[in-house]
């Protein structure tokens, strides 16, 4: 059940249009409640009370979305959840007295935004390709929806509104991490734990415990100019209120993994109030600020031709002292001279 109050959560964003204003669309999902005789998929809240997930045959509370007016940094915004049902194995059929047919109930959230005129973000809780793209799924209704006034939109599973300038700024993001890990004001980058990369041949690498321009794979993933990320990165923001912590798995779309031990504000939460405030604290304000701050970095272009040459160098010095300490191994080994008769 992955929805934005969980331990762990995953975020997609895709991007869809439509003409529809977010109080169409809020009422529209109103009129598509999940309804369990017939198993289809249907909208509501994203209140957790009752919320009967993971049950089998159960009934979703019944509720509607919410449309939540803008509030300083945060957008007018739908929060809705999607409620659906899944077949269990037959091997745990009994389970029904009846020996009726048995489905797990299940549900993902979303966050529905508007991207540009004529076009809205929908952000869902999961990073799992078939969950997203399913097609009695959350963003497919959202999709029906939308195409009952225009049948030539299609949602957009390539395009994010919350995405990252370019794949660059995961290596400005190392490269901060150990010059001047202060981004601003409050924000404070800690640690960068792990970071993928994907060379020109397609092939993927992942490092972790630990990512610094001391690793030799990651130097290398710097000088050929590997594509980097996604990255796990780990940064407090500082205000007024107190330190917040953030440690979490952020992707090129602007979608991202945190877990609970990840996550630490100043005051204590529930777990599913803390998920869902840190969900929206990355989403709307804090991934799009570490963007901003890297698209307005004047001096990174220089930079990054400097770091990709100073990788370059670090690795030919290493390998050439390598080489040199093989060689004389090789030289003072038995048997590396022949003895004369």
């Amino acid at each position: 059940m992955p929805v934005l109050s969980n331990e762990i959560v995953n975020v997609t964003p895709v991007t869809c249009t439509t003409d529809m204003s977010l109080e169409q669309i809020r009422d529209a999902l109103a009129e598509l409640p999940p309804d369990l005789p017939t198993y289809t998929g249907g909208w509501a809240s994203a209140n957790n009370e009752e919320s009967n997930l993971s049950l089998p045959n159960a009934i979703p509370p019944s509720s509607e979305p919410e449309l939540l007016e803008a509030d300083g940094w945060l957008p007018k915004r739908i929060l809705a959840r999607y409620y659906y049902w899944s077949p269990v194995a037959q091997a745990v059929s009994h389970v029904d007295p009846d020996g009726g047919e048995i489905r797990i109930l299940h549900a993902l959230d979303v966050l529905v935004t508007e991207a540009s005129v004529g076009q809205v973000s929908i952000v869902v809780s999961s990073r799992n390709h078939s969950l997203v793209r399913r097609r009695d799924g959350a963003i497919r209704s959202l999709e029906r929806l939308f195409r009952s006034q225009d049948d030539r939109i299609r949602a957009d599973f390539s395009s994010s509104a919350f995405a990252l300038e370019d794949t660059d700024i995961f290596l400005w993001l190392a490269v901060k991490v150990y010059e001047s890990p202060q981004l601003d004001a409050q924000i404070h980058l800690d640690s960068l734990s792990g970071i993928s990369g994907t060379d020109a041949s397609r092939r993927t690498a992942d490092l972790r415990m630990g990512v610094d321009f001391q690793r030799p794979n990651f130097l290398t993933a710097v000088a050929e100019a590997d594509t980097l990320g996604p990255i796990e990165l780990k940064f407090s923001r500082h205000t007024a209120e107190g330190r917040s912590d953030f440690q979490l798995r952020l992707h090129v779309d602007g979608g991202f993994q945190i877990s609970k031990t990840g996550i630490k504000f100043p005051a204590f939460q529930s777990t599913p109030a803390m998920m869902l405030r840190a969900s929206h604290e990355l989403l709307f304000d804090l991934i799009p600020r570490i963007n901003d701050l890297y698209t307005r970095d004047a001096a990174w272009p220089t930079k990054r031709t400097q770091v990709i040459a100073g990788a370059m160098t670090d690795l030919s010095e290493r390998y050439q002292s390598l080489l040199e300490l093989l060689n004389e191994r090789l030289t003072q080994s038995p048997g590396s001279e022949l003895e004369e008769d």
